[in-house]
C-alpha cells in the first residue's frame, strides 16, 4: 500500500495482480491515516470488481518467458507456426535477456518499465524486441497470470531510404559471387524477399506466361504470382540443369566442419555456440547435434548473406544499403517507369495498400520538370501584362 502527499492533497496507489491503481483521495482528506482508508476503500472496490489479490508470488520476467518460448517451439513442432515467427520471438528474447526487466516479477512491470528499456541495434530491432515483450505480457493475461498487461509501446520504425542506383548496381554485381549475384538481380526484376528467392522451385515457374508462383507466405496475397522479364529468365535458364528441385538448392555442411561440430557438441557445447563458432545456420547445427544426415537447411542462406557483406564491401557501398534494399529499388522504379500502386501491390504480396506505400522512395528529379512547365506559363502571363 502506498499513500502521498502531492501539494495540500493526498493521493493512492497500489498494484493488485498486475493492474495499477492511482488516483486523489478526495479535498475532505486532511490526514495520512484517512488517506489509507480511502485506500484500503479502493482495494476492497477493485476485488469487487473481479480482480482479487494474488495468493502466490508472480513469477519473474525470465521464468515466465522460459515457458513462454518452450510453448512457442511445441507449436513449431507441431506445425501450427512456422520457423520464421519462432525465430522472431526467440531473437526479440535475447534482446530483452540483456536488460534488467528480466528480474522483476510480471506484475511489477509497468508502461513506464517498457519505455524505460534500450535495446541493441537499430530501431527495427529495438521494435521487434518491443512487441516480443508486449506478446509475453499478453499471454501472462490470457492465462490469468495477471489481471491484465500494460501497454507497451513501440519504437517508430521508418522504412529503408537507401536507394540503389545504376551506379551501385554495377559496382556490386562486380564484386559478386554467382548465388548473390543471381538472388540480387532476381529482387530487382520481380519485388520478392530474399527467403522467397531462396526457396524457388523449378515446378513454380511458368515459363510459357513469363511468371513465377510464389506458394510461400502467411496470407494469401503473399502466395502468389510475380512477373518475369527477360533478364530473370534468361537468369533462370541458366541455372536451370543445376540437378535439384530447388533453384538455389542447399549445399552439404563440409564434412570437417561438421566432424568438429560433433566433437564440440559432445563436450557439452550448445547449439547456439557451435553454430556461431562454426559459421553454421542454427538448423545446420541442430540437425548435426541430433544426427540427421542431409542437407543443410538455411546454410544457403547464411552463405548468400555473407556474401552481400563481402561485396558490398568490396564496392564501397553505404552500409545501410542491404539485400532486401533490392525489393525496396524494385517497387520504387515500377512506380517512376509508370507502374501503379494497384498492380504493385499484388506483385509484392501485400495485404493493405498503405504498406505498399511505405516501400516507396519517390524521387524529386521528375518535379524539376514540372516546375519548369509551370513557370513557362507563368512567364507567358507576365509576358502578356507587360
Amino acid at each position: 500500500m502506498a499513500v502521498f502527499q502531492r501539494g495540500p492533497y493526498w493521493h493512492y496507489e497500489f498494484q493488485m495482480n498486475g493492474q495499477r491503481y492511482r488516483g486523489p483521495c478526495g479535498k475532505g482528506v486532511k490526514s495520512e491515516t484517512r488517506a489509507r482508508q480511502v485506500e484500503s476503500i479502493k482495494r476492497a472496490e477493485a476485488v469487487q470488481r473481479g480482480t482479487p489479490p494474488r495468493l502466490r508470488k508472480a513469477p519473474l520476467l525470465k521464468e515466465a518467458a522460459k515457458e513462454f518460448l518452450t510453448e512457442i517451439d511445441a507449436r513449431t513442432a507441431a506445425g501450427t507456426m512456422d520457423e520464421d515467427t519462432k525465430r522472431h520471438y526467440h531473437n526479440g528474447w535475447k534482446q530483452i535477456a540483456d536488460t534488467d526487466i528480466i528480474h522483476m516479477r510480471v506484475d511489477r512491470i509497468t508502461t513506464g518499465d517498457g519505455a524505460s528499456l534500450k535495446f541493441r541495434g537499430g530501431p527495427w530491432s529495438q521494435r521487434a524486441a518491443q512487441q516480443v515483450l508486449s506478446r509475453i505480457l499478453n499471454w501472462l493475461a490470457e492465462r490469468g497470470v495477471i489481471a491484465a498487461a500494460p501497454r507497451i509501446k513501440r519504437t517508430r520504425a521508418h522504412g529503408r531510404e537507401a536507394r540503389i542506383t545504376e551506379q551501385m548496381q554495377d559496382a556490386l554485381l562486380a564484386h559478386m559471387d554467382p548465388d548473390v549475384r543471381d538472388v540480387f538481380l532476381i529482387m530487382l526484376d520481380c519485388g520478392m524477399r530474399p527467403e522467397e528467392v531462396l526457396r524457388m522451385r523449378w515446378e513454380d515457374v511458368h515459363w510459357e506466361r513469363d511468371q513465377y508462383f510464389n506458394p510461400y507466405g502467411k496470407t494469401a496475397e503473399s502466395r502468389r504470382f510475380v512477373p518475369m522479364p527477360d533478364r530473370m529468365r534468361d537468369l533462370l535458364l541458366n541455372r536451370k540443369d543445376n540437378g535439384s528441385a530447388w533453384v538455389f538448392p542447399s549445399r552439404d555442411v563440409d564434412p570437417k566442419i561438421r566432424a568438429r561440430a560433433k566433437d564440440m557438441f559432445a563436450a557439452g557445447k550448445s547449439v547456439r555456440y557451435v553454430s556461431m563458432a562454426l559459421d553454421l545456420s542454427w538448423p545446420a547445427a541442430k540437425r548435426i547435434k541430433e544426427g540427421r544426415a542431409g542437407k543443410a537447411d538455411d546454410t544457403h542462406r547464411v552463405t548468400v548473406a555473407k556474401q552481400w557483406e563481402s561485396a558490398r564491401e568490396a564496392s564501397g557501398v553505404d552500409s545501410r544499403v542491404v539485400l532486401y534494399c533490392a525489393r525496396h529499388e524494385f517497387a520504387t522504379t515500377f512506380l517512376e517507369h509508370g507502374g501503379d500502386l494497384a498492380t504493385l501491390k499484388k506483385i509484392l504480396g501485400h495485404t493493405s495498400i498503405s504498406t505498399t506505400e511505405k516501400y516507396l522512395h519517390p524521387g524529386i528529379a521528375g518535379a524539376k520538370e514540372l516546375l519548369n512547365r509551370r513557370n513557362k506559363r507563368g512567364l507567358r502571363l507576365v509576358e502578356k501584362r507587360a
